[in-house]
């Protein structure tokens, strides 16, 4: 699959680029640091590419194959959690699925590039992410002169894809893009000053238009459905509720049913109204329905959302805020989108439609415009409303996302952000979902706008480290 002219290639240069690799080198080195980035811990990977066998060095992979051209028999037991072949025709003896599939500059050498994506399908699950790079199109005529002047070995004629041309082979294959950047402003090795480039440089808005590789992240759709209860799944709707007491009965009232079952969990936080009471009178009154209230222990939303997810037993976990700002009537929309998987991480968005009466403060609505721009940059996709209360997504998903919080820290009081970085981190397909934000008909906000405004600023520059100025530091030498 690879072509002729690649294959002699690849067969009659693996002495020459090994000795001749100014170019190549670093520029490999810069490439694997960002594949190796986007992969979890633990995680089972195909990749094709020329060397890419590097990459199994890292120990954020369990095990996996690798089909690498310049891979030799000498380098056999190297790693040994990776099985090494050298042709892409090999890949009709595989038969399992991975956590990751990663194409590194094959995009390029291959006959078909939609024979591949469609080939590629079969070792997909619906956790899979496809992470392709390439060189950008624009660099095209740098890149022969780079050639010219023997910094880069003389390869054969590539395939030159663009981004669209790339995002419709993909659409063709049934895969989805999730998000994709452009990176590696300098890619020739001058000592300090290009890993400084590439680390602060390279990935900011507007600058990272001008970088050399480009890395696309998506995931397979339409895949045969592996799991029976997936199109009939059962809700956990999880309510902090502190001072909500007004709220209570018409929440429970308003609250749609689902075809797979349906839980609301009550967490309480210590409130000095009676929304305790109200939480056991509904309960009592609706002996019917699956209502639960658990006392939270500690402070804060995010404490209270935890609390009440731990204790869950649905497939899809649902946080509704108890002051019924947003519509419960909406729900159903959030779980369609996870159901059907268009989206594995749906966030209200309150910014589409007017809003009722005063229910956004204008500092409020500037904060989460802003909010909303910084994150979209960071995440790579497009996060409209950051602080909506309202977030849905799979039971397995939220504890993939707990197991790796540490990454970020605990700061945010709030979980809004702990989760968007989260799902962010994962690459899960993250969607906005349009809703309207009525005005407050009972009690008072639990939010300081100012104060906790400054904690979301810090998180979101812990952030912004994480997950744009972090990832060279894994570059192997």
């Amino acid at each position: 699959m690879f072509t002729k002219e690649f294959k002699d290639f690849f067969k009659n240069n693996r002495e020459k680029a090994k000795g001749k690799r100014r170019w190549n080198r670093y520029i490999h080195s810069v490439n694997l640091s960002m594949i190796e980035f986007h992969l979890s811990s633990n995680a089972k990977v195909l990749a094709i590419g020329p060397w890419v066998s590097p990459l199994f060095a890292s120990p954020r992979i369990r095990e996996g194959v690798c089909i690498d051209p310049y891979f030799e028999a000498a380098q056999a037991g190297v790693f040994p959690n990776c099985r090494v072949l050298t042709s892409l025709e090999q890949l009709g003896n595989i038969d399992e699925k991975f956590d990751y599939i990663v194409l590194s500059f094959s995009m390029g050498m291959v006959e078909d590039v939609l024979d591949l994506f469609t080939k590629l399908r079969r070792f997909c699950s619906p956790r899979t992410r496809l992470i392709a790079t390439y060189y950008s199109r624009a660099w095209q005529p740098f890149i022969k002169v780079a050639e010219a002047m023997s910094l880069k070995l003389r390869s054969p004629e590539m395939n030159w894809l663009s981004l669209q041309e790339i995002e419709n082979l993909m659409f063709l294959s049934d895969f989805q893009i999730i998000k994709r950047s452009m990176f590696c402003l300098a890619p020739l090795y001058i000592p300090f000053i290009s890993d400084f480039i590439n680390k602060f440089f390279s990935t900011l808005p507007l600058v990272n238009l001008a970088g050399v590789l480009t890395i696309e992240v998506g995931r397979a759709l339409n895949l045969p459905e592996t799991d029976a209860a997936a199109a009939r799944p059962k809700v956990s709707i999880v309510i902090p509720a502190r001072n909500e007491a007004g709220n209570i009965p018409e929440i429970v009232r308003r609250t749609p049913a689902f075809a797979g079952g349906r839980e609301i969990i009550f967490v309480e936080g210590g409130s000095t109204d009676n929304t305790r009471g109200a939480i056991e009178q509904v309960m009592e009154d609706n002996p019917h329905l699956n209502i639960v209230c658990l006392t939270q222990e500690g402070r804060g939303k995010k404490n209270a959302v935890e609390k009440g997810f731990s204790a869950a037993k649905g497939d899809i976990f649902i946080i509704l805020d108890a002051d019924i700002t947003v519509p419960p009537e909406s729900l159903p929309r959030f779980v369609d989108a996870i159901a059907s998987g268009k989206g594995e991480f749906v966030n209200g968005n309150r910014l589409v439609y007017p809003m009722r009466g005063k229910a956004m403060r204008f500092f409020n609505l500037l904060g989460n415009v802003f909010f909303g721009q910084i994150f979209s940059y960071l995440f790579g996709q497009r996060t409209s409303d950051t602080l909506c209360g309202t977030k849905v997504l799979k039971r397995n998903d939220y504890f993939r996302i707990l197991a790796n919080r540490s990454y970020f820290g605990e700061f945010d009081p709030f979980g809004d952000f702990d989760l968007l970085f989260g799902a962010a981190y994962l690459n899960l397909k993250i969607i906005d979902m349009p809703v309207r934000y009525e005005e407050r008909a009972y009690g008072d906000t639990n939010i300081s706008r100012w104060k906790d405004g400054f904690t979301l600023l810090k998180m979101t520059a812990i952030g912004m480290v994480k997950m744009k100025f972090n990832w060279l530091s894994m570059r192997r030498k």
